[in-house]
């Protein structure tokens, strides 16, 4: 395992010794932005997917793939002081509802933010980190954002 650690974020790269083989299962490919692609992160709608999110804080987690379409919110509008206030650093945004409703939740992390362009290719665009609990008004999601790490990732894997 390839892992990068900052102050405020981790990011690891599996390193596999062979090819797998997972035909069987459904899966999603998404691409990787490059290190400029931040014009994905001006606004819109997203879809965010997760594995087995819990639908409240305290919840037990679920077995069904769900998702949610989270709007990006600007890192201004972030970072004041009744939403993450200092909290918010580089490499992460924020994406959901500043009124709640929609967000990831425990279990999410580690999960993926992805858009679809207009070719109907899907880019990997965020990686859910944090929040404070879910769907709460003022506390969106808060996601690693990947081409912030673009570079690294390339020179660990050549992509």
């Amino acid at each position: 395992m390839v892992s990068a650690v900052a102050q405020d974020s981790l990011l690891s790269l599996p390193v596999l010794n062979r090819i797998l083989f997972l035909a069987a299962l459904e899966l999603m490919v998404a691409c990787f932005l490059s290190a400029t692609g931040k014009v994905f992160l001006n606004s819109g709608k997203f879809q965010v997917l997760s594995e087995k999110p819990s639908l409240v804080w305290s919840g037990e987690s679920q077995n069904n793939l769900r998702e949610a379409k989270v709007k990006i919110i600007s890192n201004d509008v972030c970072k004041q002081p009744q939403v993450y206030g200092n909290d918010i650093k580089f490499g992460m945004f924020c994406a959901g509802y500043l009124e709640g409703i929609y967000d990831a939740c425990r279990g999410d992390s580690g999960g993926p933010l992805v858009i679809k362009d207009l070719k109907d290719t899907w880019y990997l665009i965020g990686i859910v980190s944090w929040g404070d609990n879910c769907g709460q008004k003022n506390k969106p999601g808060v996601y690693t954002q990947v081409t912030y790490y673009r570079r690294w990732i390339a020179s660990k894997t050549g992509l």
